[in-house]
């Protein structure tokens, strides 16, 4: 399909590939370690795994501002669980606990249509206190997974970029090409 003689294909990658230099710049133009921006990020996607929905970004803040982590990046991280992944992951948080404690399939069932209308205790109130000891071992593994994931991840990522930025800037400062 062409759309004024563009591809709509070639038109979502230079989107993705300007959407990845603003990423690229917003990593490389700060002056924090790179462990200190994955930490961050890694803290965010923990957070962001947990079911505390509606006091994730409470949470977010709070530890952000107490490890004197970047605040934005901790809050942002955190929108890793969204209406969209909700169903998954807490569907695998509750299914991985309750795998661990070897409790029978089933059990308490997660009331989705209250969760996705915000409330959570209607979508608990089916659960047992071993659903909810499951739901929290469960997360629980999943947030130190996935925050530790995060952090690998993105300490990676900037340290590559600086790396790769690095000779040209090297260069510069040198003054001659003698």
């Amino acid at each position: 399909m062409a759309r004024g003689g563009r591809t709509v294909s070639g038109s979502a990658k230079r989107r993705r590939r300007r959407s990845w230099r603003e990423v690229e710049r917003y990593l490389l133009g700060r002056d924090e370690p790179a462990e200190k921006i994955a930490t961050g990020i890694g803290l965010g996607v923990a957070i962001g795994m947990t079911p505390l929905l509606g006091l994730q970004s409470l949470v977010a803040i709070g530890l952000a501002f107490a490890l004197r982590l970047p605040r934005l990046d901790v809050w942002l991280a955190t929108y890793v669980m969204n209406p969209w992944t909700i169903l998954p992951i807490l569907g695998f948080e509750h299914w991985l606990g309750r795998r661990i404690l070897s409790l029978p399939p089933g059990g308490g069932a997660v009331g989705w249509s209250q969760l996705l209308r915000g409330s959570l205790v209607g979508a608990f109130r089916s659960f047992g206190p071993k659903d909810l000891y499951a739901l929290a071992l469960g997360s629980s593994l999943v947030c130190l997974a996935s925050g530790l994931a995060a952090y690998l991840a993105t300490r990676a990522l900037v340290l590559q970029l600086r790396a790769r930025r690095a000779p040209a800037s090297v260069h510069m400062v040198g003054g001659t090409d003698d």
